[in-house]
């Protein structure tokens, strides 16, 4: 079994710290309405097309929501009931494994359009997404 690693900052560029570090893309998204229980098990089979997905769901609600937005640096809570953040991590070299996650994690991404914020689609500022943003 291999041993976990942090894996901190998110950009679209394969990552190379030696041979064991691996490479990644990770992108992000704000869901505003719930998921019902039949879409979070279609989007669980999406998650198994992958060797080692990653999908986690930070909820923004509970005392968080209580306390005013300008006494804290977070403004991303109105209207949010949490933020998803989607990895793909992958050890093998070359373009080709390179661009087959790319593809998996867009699809990914795609498919969840119908969930999450709209007009704008919003994402969180630190995982720099270069699929949606000019930097």
């Amino acid at each position: 079994m291999g041993r976990s690693r942090p894996r901190w900052g998110a950009y679209e560029m394969e990552t190379d710290a030696g041979d064991d570090a691996g490479k990644f893309k990770v992108k992000s998204d704000f869901v505003t309405e719930p998921i019902s229980k039949t879409r979070l098990e279609e989007i669980w089979t999406k998650m198994l097309e992958e060797n080692e997905p990653y999908l986690a769901m930070s909820p923004w609600g509970g005392r968080m929501s209580e306390i005013p937005e300008g006494e804290i640096a977070f403004p991303h809570r109105a209207e949010n009931l949490y933020m998803i953040g989607y990895l793909t991590y992958w050890d093998e070299d070359g373009d080709e494994a390179q661009e087959r996650h790319f593809n998996w994690i867009r699809e990914l991404y795609e498919y969840m359009t119908p969930y999450v914020s709209k007009s704008p689609r919003a994402a969180f500022f630190p995982y720099r997404d270069l699929d949606a943003y000019i930097n």
